[in-house]
């Protein structure tokens, strides 16, 4: 049986900055990014296979979006713990880090700022990479 999540809508495509949440904003999964050897390969096969609109922000990361989930290709990474990142959309960033740290996660990436604002990344107590961003 598949479950479905429903991710946000606009991509953060050429430097623009997605929408405003309207519903309440913690926790929702909004995209993914994954490494993987060749950008190229992953995006002609990706726009071919399911229309996904790319955009280039050099020559080892390409952002997509479908329409629904974003996410990005980054050329030349070793894959994280658990193969695709998750990214979480926090409205409070510096709250939601304060939350991983308290309940046992630690922080692998400190936040910094990238196209779509800003985000750090932990590895939960499994030990599973995943992110949170915000604006």
């Amino acid at each position: 049986m598949w479950h479905t999540i429903r991710f946000a809508r606009a991509a953060c495509a050429g430097g623009r900055r997605r929408p405003p949440r309207t519903d309440g904003g913690g926790g929702g999964a909004r995209g993914f990014r994954a490494p993987l050897a060749d950008v190229a390969v992953a995006r002609r096969f990706y726009e071919a296979a399911f229309g996904w609109v790319f955009s280039d922000y050099g020559p080892n990361y390409q952002a997509f979006t479908d329409g629904r989930l974003n996410g990005g290709f980054e050329s030349g990474a070793a894959p994280s713990a658990g193969g695709v990142l998750v990214v979480l959309y926090a409205a409070d960033l510096a709250a939601a880090e304060r939350a991983v740290v308290d309940n046992g996660g630690t922080i692998v990436l400190p936040v910094f700022s990238f196209p779509g604002g800003r985000r750090f990344q932990f590895r939960d107590p499994s030990g599973r990479e995943l992110a949170v961003w915000s604006e």
